[in-house]
């Protein structure tokens, strides 16, 4: 090569180094600094001229082992290209750096020194500082949470549950990670499978009543809420699903909805103890009636058919009382509801005082449901 090209390689050479973005060093084999980049000096604070013909130490103490040990491997003749560590600037601040260390020649082939180059990685070191500071705040949040959570993926296979998630339902994560859980009773796939595409159109819900399996087979009552949940970007990642147990409190409010029926019961008490005074009075009337007649060798079968009528009505308003009371599931059947109403509105008025009317306006026809 002659000199021309070889000044022209220098040239170029010097220029590359210029435009890096990244700290460039050049040592000597004896350590000495020798040249230092534009970046270097913007990175650092040191200029070139109050650093060259120095070795300089700008490595913190606990780092100086792993830097000789890159320094050692570099002058084997071996590249280090994914080395991090401290480097101090003049000012005294520490930053991260990326390092890549390589070995130079002489044009004798024989080794002439080191190029290192600098990539300061402070700010994505403070990024991923701060995000792994927001995900272990995010997940103490959700590890307090009172209610059984789950995060899934985008394909529906369980990444996360808290432990009030493994208290209500016993399975732990150990169980069901990296797999779709099954806890949805058959009867209710078809609303839930609803709710999913909600999800799949990245939209939540809330509120949603259902039942799930626990691990043990037994079925709870449940309240979930449900959101998609999405990376920096806005691409959507999974779902996060909130599940509230219910179980006690759907107990308790059937109990009170029992209460109020009896409570109910005890209102109309008064009205019913006045129809069945009128009733027993009808009877006791009638059925002496018949036993006088009986007695002078007389027949008369109006008295007993009133008598017959009577307990008739005492059976009905009996099995309108059973009705409202009981705690069995209804039978349903084909049946006339005009004249079910017809039958609430007596019972209806045996329990107002007589100075409130009641209006009746009832269709026959069309009037055939399914009831009880």
């Amino acid at each position: 090569m002659n000199d021309a090209n070889r000044d022209r390689e220098q040239l170029l050479f010097r220029s590359l180094m210029e435009a890096s973005l990244d700290p460039i060093i050049i040592h000597d084999i004896e350590g000495e600094i020798i040249y230092v980049n534009k970046a270097f000096t913007i990175v650092f604070g040191w200029t070139k001229d109050e650093i060259s013909g120095l070795a300089i130490n700008f490595g913190p103490d606990d780092v100086q082992p792993a830097t000789q040990n890159g320094i050692s491997t570099a002058l084997t003749g071996e590249i280090v290209s994914t080395f991090q560590a401290r480097r101090l600037t003049k000012d005294g601040r520490i930053i991260d750096v990326d390092i890549s260390w390589t070995p130079f020649y002489d044009h004798r082939e024989k080794k002439d020194g080191l190029i290192v180059i600098l990539r300061d990685i402070s700010e994505k070191k403070s990024a991923e500082k701060a995000f792994r500071e927001s995900e272990a705040k995010q997940r103490t949040v959700l590890d307090a949470f009172p209610d059984p959570v789950v995060l899934y993926d985008m394909s529906g296979n369980v990444i996360y549950i808290n432990p009030a998630f493994v208290r209500v339902f016993k399975w732990t994560l150990e169980d069901i990670i990296g797999r779709r859980m099954n806890f949805v009773p058959e009867e209710e796939w078809p609303k839930t499978l609803k709710k999913i595409e909600f999800l799949k159109r990245g939209e939540g819900f809330y509120g949603f009543e259902t039942r799930r399996f626990d691990r043990e087979g037994l079925i709870l009552d449940v309240c979930i809420s449900a959101a998609v949940w999405r990376d920096i970007a806005g691409t959507p990642q999974g779902s996060v699903i909130v599940l509230r147990d219910v179980t006690e409190q759907k107990k308790m409010e059937a109990q009170l909805q029992s209460a109020k029926k009896m409570e109910a019961i005890g209102t109309l008490a008064g009205g019913i103890a006045h129809d069945f005074n009128n009733i027993l009075g009808s009877i006791f009337g009638y059925t002496q009636l018949a036993l006088d007649d009986a007695k002078s060798g007389k027949a008369s079968p109006e008295f007993l058919e009133e008598v017959f009528s009577s307990a008739k009505r005492a059976r009905d308003l009996v099995q309108q009382i059973l009705v409202l009371s009981r705690q069995s599931r209804l039978e349903k059947k084909p049946i006339e509801v005009s004249l079910i109403i017809k039958e609430a509105a007596k019972l209806i008025r045996a329990t107002l005082p007589s100075n409130i009317i009641i209006e009746q306006e009832i269709s026959v026809m069309n009037s055939n449901i399914l009831g009880d």
